[in-house]
């Protein structure tokens, strides 16, 4: 299992068809919950956290099949 708390991750995942490449970096807010916060090219483009096995948006303008891409994508690295 990789330490999801230290380096951001490297995401490879397909976007509106095209593969496109994201970084993700963990945080976690002031009561202890994690989320993602997930940038393209240097730029936030969503926040993301796992609410009982689903993937949910909690900041940008994805649609929800984006989000669980990017949410599927990040089970991965967790195994």
């Amino acid at each position: 299992m990789r330490d999801m708390n230290q380096e951001p991750i490297h995401l490879i995942i397909k976007l509106d068809g095209e593969e496109t490449q994201l970084n993700a970096k963990k945080e976690e807010t002031t009561d202890g919950i994690s989320f993602f916060k997930i940038e393209q090219e240097g730029k936030l483009i969503t926040q993301v956290r796992k609410i009982d096995s689903k993937w949910e948006q909690l900041w940008g303008d994805l649609h929800q099949q984006q989000i669980d891409e990017i949410g599927a994508a990040l089970d991965r690295e967790e195994d």
